[in-house]
């Protein structure tokens, strides 16, 4: 990469097949790579390096340590630490600080017949770490005078498959895709949290860069920072699958599958507004004085109008009107600084709030064929929990949204212009409770917002690890999933609606549940003692 941003090719004149690793360290860049030698009819490994970038290249001698190569072992990685060229492969590793005239072996010492092998190999606190295979129990070692040692890892309930770091703490992703942090060099672990992250089993990839962890996988491209809760979904990128992620001179490179390669600015960064696992709690206060809530909770992603859309499912309930219970879904999106809110009786988005305005911006809120045009007052700062904040203070001719928008969290009276969407006589007067995922990030008052917490999800404590229902949001089918497929046959199930009404139930046939008659919504379904919501499109 020159410093105008094109790339230069430097491929040394070889006929390479498959680069295994790069590495560099000390102004050399290092290539593992491994070729089919026509003339003997075989495999063979080539270790070589360049100080002049790329302008020439040597060969280094690889230590014999090493099988010979074969179609099924010819991945040797590379890592440059302290002086030190490491290159490893399964059990084997050794390192040289001589540009290969000597080699010194610092392999794993576990016996030939244990599936232990090298996994993630990362440097912290300047040693070395690395996770060994994929164990029912965690395995983290770490390399002290040239021998591995293991440690405790306390508090990871299954093995680990990825390392990596988040400022001055050690990070460990689980085998079950959980995400863990040490801050005494791997002795002990605790959750980093889940709060918006975006899970997969299949594809995981990690970059430390200052204060902040970059995971990105097929799903999406995150980032949490040392000193937040939650991570954040980077705008723009999400739904592309990513192959490589790295970042150079404060700029963060991103390859993705079939779609090229990407730059942007770390600082440049847009992050979304509305991460997963959002919940918002609403009080809601009726004509006979009754106090009630509104819940709101980012449940599932669709498109519409090939816009990549958040399902946000609105439960009302309101005590003189006999308890009754009102779900509707609402649909928004993010871009350019905005969010905006699918109008459903005229089919288009309108913009429902512009977290980029400054004092004297306007913008119109269309709710079916009303509209309210809402006018920026002043802009300020505010400071929660050591956190600053813009907040946008509006108002509007009718009074109908005046207020308070918290960039991040929305408006702080009523999430959506209520008074234009419903004509019954109550009132939503206040954000009380923000979560994502199970991190409250924003309280008003005296609420005690984990009781509310543990009441809304009350029946989501019965749902079990080793199950998996899945696609969510689904088309019609839903595909079922446990660690003893064995099971699944004559397993019963219930699907109901969110009232508790019973829609489907029966016996499962196979691995799946043709929920293709059940009009769009949301729905619970239950499998023995595990309950999920499902959303049907």
């Amino acid at each position: 990469l020159e410093d105008d941003r094109t790339y230069s090719d430097i491929s040394p004149d070889i006929w390479m097949t498959h680069v295994s690793s790069m590495t560099t360290g000390d102004g050399m860049l290092f290539v593992s790579y491994y070729a089919y030698d026509s003339i003997i009819g075989n495999l063979n490994d080539y270790l070589i390096y360049s100080s002049d970038n790329g302008l020439s290249w040597n060969t280094i001698e690889l230590p014999s340590i090493f099988p010979s190569p074969s179609l099924s072992s010819h991945s040797k990685s590379l890592l440059y630490h302290d002086a030190k060229l490491y290159v490893y492969e399964n059990k084997k590793m050794a390192y040289t600080s001589d540009l290969g005239q000597t080699w010194t072996e610092v392999s794993l010492s576990y016996p030939y017949y244990s599936p232990r092998n090298f996994g993630s190999v990362i440097t912290f606190r300047n040693q070395l770490y690395c996770c060994c295979g994929d164990q029912v129990d965690p395995v983290l070692m770490k390399l002290e005078n040239d021998q591995w040692v293991r440690q405790a890892a306390n508090g990871i309930p299954e093995g680990i498959k990825r390392l990596s770091r988040l400022g001055d703490n050690l990070v460990a992703f689980s085998a079950n895709d959980g995400c863990y942090l040490s801050n005494d060099e791997g002795d002990n672990f605790a959750p980093l949290g889940s709060n918006g992250y975006i899970s997969d089993y299949t594809q995981k990839m990690a970059f430390s860069y200052q204060d902040r962890l970059f995971v990105s996988n097929r799903f999406a491209n995150q980032c949490i920072e040392s000193n937040h809760q939650v991570w954040r979904k980077f705008n723009g990128l999400s739904s592309k699958n990513t192959l490589g992620l790295v970042v150079l001179d404060d700029t963060l490179f991103l390859s993705l599958n079939n779609h090229g390669l990407w730059r942007m600015s770390v600082d440049d960064l847009q992050y979304e507004f509305i991460p997963n696992g959002s919940e918002w709690y609403y009080e809601i206060t009726g004509d006979d004085g009754g106090v009630t809530y509104q819940h709101l909770e980012y449940l599932a992603d669709t498109t519409i109008n090939n816009d990549q859309t958040k399902v946000i499912v609105r439960t009302n309930q309101i005590y003189d009107k006999d308890g009754q219970i009102g779900v509707t879904h609402e649909y928004v999106k993010e871009q350019d600084n905005r969010i905006y809110w699918w109008n459903k009786e005229l089919q288009t988005y309108t913009v429902l709030y512009d977290y980029g305005a400054e004092t004297g911006d306007e913008w119109e809120i269309s709710v079916g064929a009303e509209s309210i045009v809402v006018h920026v007052d002043s802009v300020g700062i505010i400071d929660y929990q050591g956190d600053q904040l813009k907040v946008l203070h509006i108002s509007d001719v009718g009074h109908v949204f005046d207020g308070d928008i918290v960039v991040g969290f929305g408006h702080l009276t009523s999430f959506f212009p209520e008074k234009l969407m419903v004509k019954d006589h109550y009132e939503v007067d206040g954000l009380r409770c923000y979560w994502v995922g199970d991190a409250l990030l924003y309280h008003q008052g005296v609420v005690d917002c984990d009781y509310i917490y543990s009441v809304i999800h009350e029946i989501d404590e019965t749902i079990l690890d080793d199950v998996r229902i899945y696609p969510n949001p689904t088309d019609g089918i839903l595909h079922v999933e446990t660690r003893c497929v064995a099971s699944l046959p004559d397993q019963t199930f219930r699907i109901t609606n969110l009232m508790g009404q019973t829609l489907m139930a029966g016996e499962l046939s196979g691995p799946s549940v043709d929920v293709s008659a059940l009009p769009q919504g949301v729905y619970l379904i239950t499998l023995g003692k595990t309950t999920q919501k499902i959303l049907v499109r």
